[in-house]
């Protein structure tokens, strides 16, 4: 929709491009190739290490921005990346997880037929230990 709205950012801090953010891992980490990368990261870090600190800070910003005009409303919307191939984020939010047991998958067999399983090409790519996610 042409002249929808007056603004389009995108920070790209240490990740230096748009496709460097979509796909950015800690510490401005750049997906090169899919195949000799993990399907996940954790690093030791707050939120700004990744992207979505970054796109974060940028919509902070701008809501103070076009919150300090009483006259004139506003619409802001922010996209946040993750959870986005690669999956990437700070170690403590793995950690909140740490001894948790999730419950037996009661029917761990694909189904035979017209099925909505999803091959996901672009997940398979990446390292996944050799375990099946299926």
């Amino acid at each position: 929709m042409p002249n929808a709205w007056d603004r389009h950012l995108m920070p790209v801090a240490e990740w230096q491009h748009p496709r460097g953010m979509m796909h950015g891992l800690a510490n401005g980490e750049i997906r090169v190739t899919r195949g000799g990368m993990d399907v996940f990261q954790m690093v030791e870090g707050g939120d700004y290490i990744y992207p979505d600190g970054a796109i974060a800070d940028e919509a902070l910003k701008q809501l103070r921005e076009l919150a300090s005009n009483k006259e004139k409303p506003f619409l802001l919307a922010v996209g946040i990346i993750k959870p986005h191939l690669p999956f990437g984020a700070p170690k403590t939010y793995h950690d909140r997880y740490e001894g948790i047991k999730l419950p037996e998958i009661k029917n761990p067999k694909i189904l035979e037929g017209k099925t909505t399983w999803h091959g996901s090409g672009e997940f398979m790519g990446y390292n996944r230990w050799g375990k099946n996610p299926n």
